[in-house]
C-alpha cells in the first residue's frame, strides 16, 4: 500500500514540474508572464463616448456629418429648423428699439417738473392753494415712475432679443469634443427630443481596461512602465500609461479593472489585446519556454512516472 502512495506522490511532482516549466507563451518564447503565470486579458475602448443632445426643442432640418467622419471641437453637426426662432428674434429686436413710449414719458415728466416749480413760487406768493401744489407734486412723482417703468420694459426687451439671438445660434448644434461620429445619428425631420442627436467616440487617446486578479494587483501597480500587445501590430509591445484603478472588485471573477491610456495611432477600439505583465521581480522565475520544449518535458515526466510504476510492481 505504501508503494502505491509513493507512486502517486512522485507522479504528481513530475507532472507539476513539467507543466510549470513547459507552459507556452502566446507572445513567443523570449517573453515573460507575470507572477500568476498567465497573460492578462484587456480591452481597448474609446476614451469617452459622448452622446450629443440639443439644448432646445425642435426638428432636425439638416444633418451635416456622416458616420465615421472625424470632427473637431466646434464643428457643426445638425442644423435645427429655426424659422420660428428667427421670427422671434426679429420681433424682439423691434421691441428693443421701440422707445416711443419712453420718450413720451420723459416729455411728460419734464413738463410736470416745470409746473411744480411754477406752483412752488405761486404758493410762496399765496397766489394758489397748497392743495394745488401738492397735486402737481404727486403728478410729477407718477411721471417719474412711468419713465422708470418704460426704461425697465426696454431693458427686458433687449434681454428677450439677446435670448432670441442665442436660440438662433444654438439651433446649429456643434460638436463639444474632437472624435469620430458613430452610427447612431439623427435623420432630417426627426424630433430632437430623442435620446441623442449624435454619438461621438473620443479615440485620442484610447482607453485600455485590464482585468487584474485581485491578489496580483499590488505587484502590478509597483511597476514603473506598462505595455500591451495588440493583434494587428505584428507582435510589438506598445507602451501604455496608468490612468486609474477601479475602486470595486468584481466578485464573480475576483478581478479589479485597471485603466490605462494608449496614445499609439492606427489602433481601433475593439482590437484584441493582451496585457504584457513583464519586468516584475517574480517574473524572471516564471520565464516560459517554446512549445517543443514543453512536449519534451511532458514526455520526460511521463517516462519517470512509468519507471516508478514499473519499479513498484516488481
Amino acid at each position: 500500500m505504501w508503494r502505491i502512495g509513493l507512486f502517486l506522490l512522485f507522479a504528481a511532482s513530475a507532472i507539476a514540474t513539467a507543466t510549470s516549466a513547459g507552459a507556452v507563451d502566446i507572445f513567443g518564447p523570449d517573453q515573460v508572464a507575470d507572477e500568476g503565470g498567465e497573460a492578462l486579458n484587456c480591452t481597448i475602448k474609446p476614451l469617452r463616448v459622448v452622446e450629443v443632445s440639443s439644448p432646445m426643442r425642435g426638428i432636425a432640418a439638416k444633418v451635416l456629418v456622416s458616420p465615421g467622419e472625424v470632427v473637431k471641437t466646434g464643428d457643426p453637426l445638425v442644423q435645427l429648423d429655426a424659422d420660428m426662432t428667427e421670427a422671434d428674434m426679429r420681433l424682439s429686436a423691434a421691441r428693443a428699439e421701440a422707445d416711443a413710449a419712453l420718450k413720451a414719458a420723459i416729455v411728460k415728466r419734464d413738463g410736470l417738473e416745470r409746473k411744480k416749480a411754477r406752483l412752488e413760487e405761486a404758493v410762496a406768493a399765496q397766489a394758489v392753494s397748497l392743495a394745488e401744489y401738492e397735486a402737481a407734486a404727486l403728478d410729477l412723482d407718477m411721471a417719474k415712475a412711468a419713465v422708470e417703468s418704460e426704461q425697465q420694459q426696454l431693458r427686458l426687451a433687449e434681454l428677450d432679443h439677446a435670448k432670441a439671438v442665442l436660440a438662433v445660434e444654438k439651433s446649429l448644434i456643434r460638436s463639444p469634443v474632437a472624435g469620430v461620429i458613430g452610427e447612431d445619428l439623427i435623420d432630417p425631420g426627426e424630433s430632437v427630443e430623442r435620446a441623442a442627436l449624435a454619438t461621438i467616440y473620443v479615440n485620442k487617446p484610447l482607453r485600455v481596461e485590464v482585468f487584474v486578479p485581485a491578489p496580483r494587483l499590488r505587484r502590478l501597480l509597483e511597476r514603473s512602465s506598462f505595455s500591451i500587445y495588440v493583434d494587428d501590430t505584428a507582435g510589438n509591445a506598445i507602451p501604455v500609461s496608468l490612468d486609474y484603478v477601479s475602486q470595486a472588485v468584481d466578485l464573480a471573477s475576483n478581478t479589479v479593472s485597471v485603466f490605462f491610456t494608449l496614445t499609439e495611432t492606427g489602433i481601433r477600439p475593439g482590437s484584441p489585446c493582451m496585457f504584457n505583465d513583464i519586468n516584475t521581480p517574480a517574473a524572471e522565475s516564471h520565464r516560459r519556454v517554446p512549445g517543443n520544449r514543453r512536449g519534451s518535458l511532458l514526455t520526460s515526466a511521463r517516462g519517470n512516472v512509468f519507471a516508478i510504476k514499473k519499479d513498484l510492481t516488481r
